[in-house]
C-alpha cells in the first residue's frame, strides 16, 4: 500500500504564497503566446524565479537548461515552492527533464512543494512523494 501525503492549504500565508505564484505564471503565459507552460518557483532564500517553457511538448529542453543556469548563476539552487501552469491555466507537475535537472542541481529539491489541481480543488505534494526518490542523472551512469 502506498501512502500519499496531502498538504493542506489552510494556512493563510501558504494560500497567499501560492496565489502569488499562480498570478506570476498567468502573467508569463499572457506575455508570451508561444509558451506552452509557465514555471514559477520560490527559493529557500525567498527569491522568485520564473520562465516560459516554449516547446516542452516537443521535448525541447533549452528553456529548462537556461532556467537552471540562472539559478546556479544566482547561487540560489534550493527551491521550496513551485507552480507549473499549462497554457490552459492548469497547474501540473514539471517535465521529467526539469525534475531531474533540479534534483541534480540540489538534492534537497526532491522536497519542492508543487501546487496541483485535483477534483477537490488544489493540493500540494513534494516531488519525492509524487515520484519517489529521484536520482541525479550522474548517479544513473
Amino acid at each position: 500500500m502506498t501512502c500519499v501525503m496531502r498538504a493542506s492549504l489552510k494556512s493563510a500565508s501558504i494560500n497567499l504564497l501560492y496565489k502569488n505564484l499562480l498570478k506570476e505564471a498567468e502573467k508569463l503565459l499572457k506575455a508570451d503566446p508561444s509558451a506552452e507552460q509557465a514555471v514559477v518557483v520560490l527559493t529557500s532564500k525567498g527569491n522568485m524565479f520564473s520562465f516560459a517553457n516554449r516547446n516542452v511538448m516537443s521535448g525541447s529542453v533549452e528553456d529548462e537548461i537556461a532556467f537552471v543556469r540562472a539559478l546556479t548563476e544566482n547561487g540560489d539552487t534550493e527551491i521550496r515552492y513551485m507552480v507549473c501552469m499549462w497554457e490552459d491555466a492548469t497547474p501540473d507537475v514539471p517535465s521529467c527533464h526539469l525534475r531531474d535537472l533540479l534534483v541534480e542541481l540540489n538534492p534537497a529539491n526532491q522536497n519542492i512543494e508543487i501546487l496541483l489541481k485535483s477534483s477537490e480543488g488544489f493540493l500540494v505534494k513534494s516531488l519525492k512523494v509524487l515520484f519517489g526518490s529521484i536520482k541525479a542523472a550522474s548517479e544513473n551512469i
